[in-house]
């Protein structure tokens, strides 16, 4: 069974930081929760959007259109066109069809097609459609898909559950119209199968089946594919595109939109749009369609790995600065794709903080650094946040000597036995938890 312990640090101007720290026996005994998607996710998200996310920034946001589309609505929309190519999903098609048929004056939606009319109104009677309003004049469609749920209501008698790693939720996720909000990113791999391939240059924390644990860069091009009954390794020939590459180039082949395991869509002749939570590669002969499985090899060897955020602690050692490439909002005209936010000031902005790693003996550990509330911060009378570098800071003191931050956040939450010792930082405004929905999770049964 895991054991837990809380830690409080005291800072001298009379702030503190909770820390929650887990060691269980095995890397074998974690795995990954794909929770049930929930019918309150989509309100929730624009509830986050509404209260944090806009308000935060207003002067980075348009008019946001985010939708979702529930299973027995039909979408009237092609799912073949010249600019796209063909789509797998409803969702695509739709967010294709909004995105040059509907602008946001003010904040009401003007129309340049009745078809997306007449899907909108059956969108609004739903509940499934809003929109939301920041400083900018220009109008934004972010789609919302159903991968969504809430940890509290998914495996109950886990012995132990925990948020994970990156997901789609900021606008800036959705470069193209085959992204969507809500799409697990980076990597995750469990007994050698890979559930997701690694999409950044960003460290991850690898475990052998010896049970050692290392930080390592794994990247795509290590990776071999095996599509519609074709082993493909990308190179010369099997050219394939990350997201630091907006649009492919011109050729006279077809272009393989890959989101996590499926292909998300096919287009031909290049000038493909490059999703932020995807690639492109290059079609030689593999015939696939979209819709078609990808399955990924070349870490079989692995027995549990993650990517998602900077390195913590690196043999022992304090990563003291950036090593992974990571979205600066304030370079926005340099970056040519968006892996997701992430503070801007390594030594001094704090938030809530997940790292997983393991000790010096080998025993795997998670902490969970809790964090101020959203909307309001009472210093002295709850945890005031960790920046990357106290986190650290305190990694090496309850004695990781190799970890990697998680998704923190309002994402950040730890669920023993049933139960939460530390509070979320996402808060009503009557300063309630609100449990933000996440795609994947970590779980022990």
């Amino acid at each position: 069974m895991p054991e837990s312990e809380i830690i409080t640090f005291r800072y001298p101007n009379g702030e503190y930081q909770r820390v929650q720290k887990v060691t269980f026996d095995s890397w074998s005994q974690l795995e990954y929760l794909l929770p049930s998607r929930s019918e309150r996710a989509f309100d929730s998200l624009c509830s986050l959007y509404k209260r944090y996310i806009i308000p935060k920034c207003p002067w980075l946001f348009g008019r946001l259109i985010l939708f979702r589309i529930p299973d027995d609505v039909t979408v009237p929309f092609p799912f073949e066109t010249e600019r796209y190519g063909s789509v797998a999903d409803k969702l695509t098609a739709a967010a294709i069809a909004l995105r040059s048929g509907v602008v946001v004056a003010g904040n009401k939606p003007v129309f340049l097609s009745g078809a997306v009319r007449e899907f909108w109104r059956c969108l609004e009677v739903r509940n499934c459609v809003k929109i939301l309003c920041g400083y900018l004049p220009h109008t934004t469609v972010l789609p919302v898909n159903d991968l969504c749920g809430f940890l509290t209501e998914n495996e109950n008698s886990a012995a132990f559950r925990s948020s994970a790693s990156f997901f789609t939720m900021e606008r800036f996720d959705c470069a193209s119209a085959y992204d969507s909000i809500g799409t697990p990113i980076g990597l995750h791999v469990k007994d050698g199968f890979i559930f997701s391939p690694p999409m950044y240059l960003r460290e991850a924390l690898l475990v052998g089946k010896d049970g050692k644990a290392s930080i390592a860069v794994p990247r795509l091009s290590d990776l071999t594919m095996e599509i519609n009954g074709s082993s493909v390794t990308p190179d010369e020939t099997n050219t394939f595109f990350r997201p630091s590459c907006r649009i492919t180039p011109k050729h006279g082949e077809r272009d393989l939109v890959i989101i996590g395991s499926k292909i998300a869509a096919v287009h031909e002749g290049g000038n493909t749009f490059v999703p932020s939570s995807g690639f492109v590669l290059r079609d030689c002969g593999t015939h696939a369609m979209p819709g078609d499985t990808v399955t990924y090899h070349g870490l079989e060897d692995v027995l549990f790995g993650i990517q998602a955020g900077n390195s913590a602690v690196v043999n022992g050692k304090k990563t003291g600065h950036f090593i992974s490439p990571f979205y600066n909002i304030k370079r926005l005209w340099s970056t040519s794709y968006p892996p997701s936010l992430y503070p801007l000031n390594y030594n001094r902005d704090r938030a809530p903080r997940m790292v997983l790693g393991t000790d010096s003996g080998g025993t795997p550990v998670i902490l969970w650094a809790e964090g101020a509330g959203k909307l309001k911060y009472f210093p002295g009378k709850e945890s005031c946040g960790a920046s990357l570098s106290e986190m650290e800071d305190i990694c090496q003191k309850l004695g990781l000597v190799n970890a990697v931050n998680l998704d923190g956040g309002g994402s950040a939450q730890i669920i023993l036995n049933g139960s939460r010792s530390l509070r979320i930082s996402d808060r009503n405004p009557d300063n309630t938890e609100a449990e933000r929905a996440i795609p994947v999770a970590l779980m022990i049964r």
